[in-house]
C-alpha cells in the first residue's frame, strides 16, 4: 500500500467515522480498507492526546436527503466526510465580532490539503470570510474528495465587512452579549445527492415533502448560478437574501416535524409505563 494512498484515505482523525459513521458516504469503501483505517484510528485513539471533537447528529431524512446539525467546539479536531453529495449549509450561530481585540470572535476555516492534523493541512487551511452567522451557502459535490470545516478564533488581520438577512432580528448587534454556548459554532448540513437532481421536476414533488422539495429546487438554482460565477470561488456559492429565507424556512420546519415527533414518542412511553404500574 503506497503513501500516496495512505494520505487520500486517512484524511479523517474524527471519532464518529467509517464504521461509528452515520455518513451515507462511507458505503463505497472496501472491507479490508475499511479494518485497515479503522485500526489505524484505534492506534491514534490509544496513544494520541485527548482531544475535542465536533458533533454531527442527524435531524431528519427524507428518502436519500439528509438534514444534519453539526456542533462545532473551537480548535476541535474536523469531522471529515466524502464530498459525494452537494451540501446546503446554514451557518445558524457563529460568534463574530468587528473588535479585533476581541478574543471571543470567531471564524469558519476550510481544511487544508494533506493529512488532516499535518503541518502542511494546518498551514493550508482557508479562512472562509463570508460565512458568517445567518449566511446559507451551497457547496457543491467535489466528486468524493474530503470536505471538512475548523471553528477558531478569527484572524485579527482579516476585515469580515459581510453582513447576513438576520439584521432585523438583532443577530448580529455588536453590543449583544454572547453567553457560554456561543463557543460553538452550529451548521446546519443537508445533504442531496446529485442523482436526486437528475429527477423530473414534478417526479420530485410527488416524491417528497415539501421542505425536501424546497432544498432540491434551491440546489438546482445554486448550482446554475455557481458555474456562472468566477473559478475563484468556484468550491461554493452563497444564497441570496430570499433564497436564504427560503432555506432556513423549510429547515425550521424540520426542526418542528422532528420535535414534535419526539413529544409524541415521549408521551407514548409514560402512558405504556403508566399502564405497566397500574
Amino acid at each position: 500500500m503506497t503513501d500516496s494512498f495512505l494520505q487520500s484515505m486517512t484524511f479523517s482523525r474524527a471519532g464518529q467515522f467509517l464504521n461509528a459513521c452515520a455518513c451515507e458516504e462511507c458505503d463505497i469503501i472496501p472491507p479490508s480498507i475499511r479494518n485497515f483505517i479503522e485500526e489505524r484510528k484505534r492506534q491514534r485513539l490509544v496513544t494520541g492526546p485527548i482531544k475535542r471533537t465536533q458533533q454531527r447528529t442527524l435531524v431528519s431524512r427524507h428518502g436519500q436527503i439528509s438534514l444534519w446539525s453539526m456542533h462545532m467546539p473551537k480548535n476541535a479536531e474536523p469531522l471529515v466526510e466524502f464530498g459525494s453529495s452537494h451540501r446546503i449549509v446554514w451557518v445558524k450561530q457563529l460568534a463574530t465580532s468587528f473588535d479585533a481585540s476581541d478574543n471571543n470572535s470567531s471564524t469558519l476555516r476550510w481544511i487544508g490539503k494533506g493529512i488532516i492534523g499535518s503541518s502542511d493541512e494546518e498551514k493550508s487551511r482557508k479562512e472562509m470570510i463570508e460565512w458568517t452567522e445567518g449566511n446559507v451557502f451551497l457547496v457543491p459535490s467535489n466528486g468524493g474528495k474530503a470536505v471538512g470545516w475548523i471553528h477558531s478564533n478569527a484572524d485579527p488581520n482579516s476585515s469580515k465587512t459581510d453582513t447576513n438577512d438576520d439584521n432585523a432580528t438583532g443577530n448580529t448587534n455588536n453590543e449583544e452579549k454572547h453567553d457560554e454556548s456561543d463557543s460553538f459554532a452550529v451548521l446546519y448540513v443537508a445533504k442531496i445527492p446529485p442523482d436526486i437532481l437528475k429527477q423530473e421536476h414534478q417526479e420530485s414533488r410527488e416524491s417528497y415533502h415539501q421542505w425536501a422539495n424546497q432544498l432540491i429546487e434551491c440546489c438546482r438554482d445554486g448550482l446554475k448560478s455557481c458555474e456562472k460565477q468566477s473559478a475563484k470561488n468556484s468550491s461554493y456559492y452563497k444564497f441570496s437574501g430570499e433564497a436564504s429565507k427560503l432555506l432556513k424556512k423549510a429547515i425550521r420546519e424540520v426542526e418542528g416535524i422532528t420535535a414534535k415527533n419526539d413529544a409524541t414518542e415521549r408521551a407514548s412511553k409514560r402512558i405504556c409505563l403508566n399502564q405497566q404500574v397500574t
